[in-house]
């Protein structure tokens, strides 16, 4: 049997919900795994991750923004693992609670019928082939006492994945950590390809893998990278000011609609429910509420028209509004092996997953899977001393 130092060893740089699911995929497969991250969730520092609105969404999700086919294909393969995985994590009610993975009913609205648009029926089909609970029924907007004066003539709703990510957060680090993962507090500047051996060479490491979200900008020298940045006001969802929201509602921009429509209203537990969104481009100001910023308060008045309820709840006195950055590319999600090569043209053993955009946790289990794909085919190689076959999956 290997000894447990003779285990390949991978170095994850970044600490948000795609570097510790890529981390808990390779412990699954007996890897040994050091994650280092200038931050982690905390009640103190709030990472991307933990203001994800975290709703599990069929590509393209409510801020839409997939560039081309490759993109847009890939991050469906993605999100059908997640789904199963986030399904069978919901299904173990003591693991439900610890991790804050629910399974919950979300309806998606539109102002025209569905069999009258192409381009959602083609994408209300592909989704009732992938999930549970799936009813296209125009019945739901009066069952759930949407506006009837926001003009919404159809819907449909499937089970889906809803994920409480402040306990996530903090139980995957947890969970890594039994798993024997090391998670260190640390930075890394500039671009990891120039310090891959060095890196390497300072943890052990045999693999580099980079997970970074908005930070790929400069840690992968990619100058595709851009925030989108969002917002979510929270309202206390208990059911003293209004009857408890148990389901989650949105109106979807892909697109086809325009920013002004966009409605994104989430239980975030049972006590909680979050409120969106917005998708502004190259924005990076996050000290921006209800207060200083039109675009915040249009978004809170436009969600309590839809849904009036709303207009009777209480805003989270503590944390009342949720600002972030969405990691987005000019082209698609970034899952692949680094392209430059080293003098003598020596392959590189880095490893990137990041642009995931606001689909992080939807994409996270598939990512993961296809990192844990590109590392074997790497190791595989350097074994060999032969150039692996290309992947079949990735291409």
């Amino acid at each position: 049997m290997a000894s447990y130092h003779s285990k390949p060893h991978a170095l994850i740089v970044g600490g948000g919900v795609t570097g510790l699911t890529t981390a808990w995929t390779l412990l699954d497969k007996g890897y040994r795994v050091t994650v280092i991250s200038k931050e982690y969730a905390s009640e103190e520092v709030k990472i991307t991750s933990q203001i994800a609105g975290a709703l599990w969404e069929w590509p393209p999700a409510v801020c839409g923004r997939h560039t081309d086919l490759i993109s847009l294909t890939n991050s469906k393969r993605w999100c059908i693992v997640a789904w199963e995985r986030f399904d069978k994590m919901a299904a173990d009610k003591e693991l439900s609670e610890k991790s804050g993975v629910k399974m919950r009913l979300a309806n998606f609205f539109f102002r025209t019928p569905v069999s009258e648009d192409p381009y959602q029926l083609a994408k209300m089909n592909e989704i009732k082939e992938n999930v549970k609970g799936f009813r296209h029924d125009a019945g739901i907007i009066e069952e759930l006492g949407v506006s009837k004066e926001f003009g919404v003539v159809d819907c449909y709703q499937h089970l889906a994945p809803v994920i409480d990510t402040d306990r996530y957060m903090g139980w995957i680090i947890d969970h890594v950590k039994k798993l024997g993962a090391s998670v260190l507090k640390r930075e890394v500047r500039g671009d990891l390809f120039q310090q891959e051996d060095s890196l390497l060479r300072q943890y052990g490491a045999d693999i580099l893998i980079n997970c970074t979200g908005l930070a790929g900008a400069e840690l992968a020298s990619d100058n595709t990278v851009y925030p989108l940045r969002g917002a979510l006001v929270r309202v206390i969802n208990d059911g003293t000011k209004f009857p408890r929201i148990t389901q989650a509602m949105s109106l979807s921009l892909d697109g086809r609609e325009g920013e002004s429509d966009l409605i994104f209203i989430v239980p975030r537990n049972d006590n909680l429910l979050i409120l969106g969104g917005m998708a502004e481009p190259n924005k990076y100001d996050l000290n921006i509420n209800l207060e200083n910023y039109q675009p915040i308060r249009d978004m809170y008045e436009r969600n309590v028209k839809f849904y009036p309820d709303l207009g009777k709840g209480e805003i989270d006195p503590k944390y009342p509004v949720a600002v972030g950055l969405r990691p987005f590319r000019d082209t698609n999600v970034k899952v692949e092996r680094e392209q430059r090569v080293h003098p003598g043209n020596k392959k590189s053993k880095l490893v990137h997953s990041y642009g995931q955009g606001g689909a992080g946790f939807s994409l996270s289990f598939g990512c993961a899977d296809d990192v844990l794909d590109i590392v074997e085919e790497i190791l595989a190689e350097s074994k060999s001393g032969l150039p692996a076959e290309p992947l079949k999956s990735l291409l």
